[in-house]
């Protein structure tokens, strides 16, 4: 069983109903998109070389959990997705909004991934337009407060035993950010110094 498998079905036992929404994705570009403040990985129409989002909700009836899906066609523009790349199959659980594991109950981030070598939590910005510096600052400042509690809830539910995967955090911004300025480098080390996790300012991935 490889470290990722290992893993996920560490966090099936450990989160309740994780299972339900830990999704395998294999593809050399995944391409993660935020809808109504969930993210769902994007499916490409083989028939139109487009992408679609793939919706799904979470509808429990009694004590059943039942999902429903629908294909609605959309248009998304690149640069306003998060994209993974060049990785080994991932593990992907979507975290904040309505049909995320936290029901948009708690202000946690985005979404999640995980392969053979990282455990990543990514929060995200994309639609920010603003390029003043105190707009920035605030998306940041929210963006860090996102990551650190979820950072927070898999550490309780978790025990930190991340089964010796790298941890990561990402807080994806447009491109028309500064990138890695002088305010992000001090929100750097302070984040590493309060959670021991690394942090980065990136919309992508790379292996």
């Amino acid at each position: 069983m490889s470290k990722k498998s290992f893993f996920a079905q560490k966090i099936r036992t450990s989160i309740t109903n994780a299972h339900y929404y830990l999704e395998s994705v294999s593809s050399n570009i995944i391409m993660i998109y935020d809808y109504n403040g969930t993210s769902y990985i994007l499916k490409q129409d083989n028939a139109t070389s487009g992408y679609e989002v793939e919706f799904t909700t979470l509808i429990q009836r009694n004590a059943v959990f039942f999902f429903t899906v629908t294909n609605l066609p959309i248009p998304v523009l690149e640069d306003k997705t998060y994209q993974i790349i060049n990785s080994d199959p991932i593990y992907f659980i979507p975290i904040d909004g309505v049909n995320g594991i936290s029901k948009g109950k708690t202000s946690h981030c985005d979404f999640i991934f995980f392969n053979n070598a990282n455990f990543c939590f990514v929060e995200m910005k994309l639609n920010a337009t603003s390029l003043n510096p105190q707009p920035i600052r605030k998306n940041r400042k929210k963006a860090v407060k996102q990551l650190k509690s979820t950072i927070d809830y898999f550490d309780k539910k978790l025990s930190k035993n991340y089964s010796g995967l790298i941890l990561e955090a990402y807080v994806a911004t447009p491109d028309i950010y500064p990138r890695e300025n002088t305010a992000f480098q001090s929100i750097k080390v302070q984040f590493l110094e309060n959670t021991g996790v690394s942090l980065y300012e990136s919309r992508e991935k790379k292996y």
